[in-house]
């Protein structure tokens, strides 16, 4: 028994399927529903929004000076190194460190010196 040869039936030129064609009435008749709303509610309220509202400042200030700063006490912060003043003496540096010694690092390393 053989099967008979698939066939594609092409339906006719312009005819769009049921579905579909319900589915874009409907969007269509949304869309105009819409335009109509606007068209509408724009004619009914044509005041305009008027002049901008104008924002001026406190009459009072924003900041003031508190009567009693406050603030953390720092201890000893008239030692030199706390306070902005300058030492009398110059600075001094911490000595060089020792060259490394590579011998000491070849032979840990169980390498031979080159």
């Amino acid at each position: 028994m053989e099967d008979e040869p698939f066939t594609y039936r092409a339906g006719r030129r312009g005819q769009v399927d049921p579905g579909v064609r319900l589915m874009a009435l409907g969007a269509a008749g949304v869309s105009v529903l819409v335009i109509l709303v606007a068209l509408v509610y724009g004619g009914v309220h044509t005041r305009g929004f008027g002049a901008p509202p104008v924002i001026d400042p406190p009459a009072t200030p924003l900041r003031t000076v508190p009567s009693d700063p406050g603030g953390l006490v720092v201890p000893e912060a008239n030692v030199p190194i706390m306070s902005s003043a300058t030492a009398a003496t110059p600075p001094t540096l911490s000595p060089a460190p020792p060259p490394p010694a590579i011998s000491a690092l070849d032979q840990a390393a169980g390498t031979a010196p080159k």
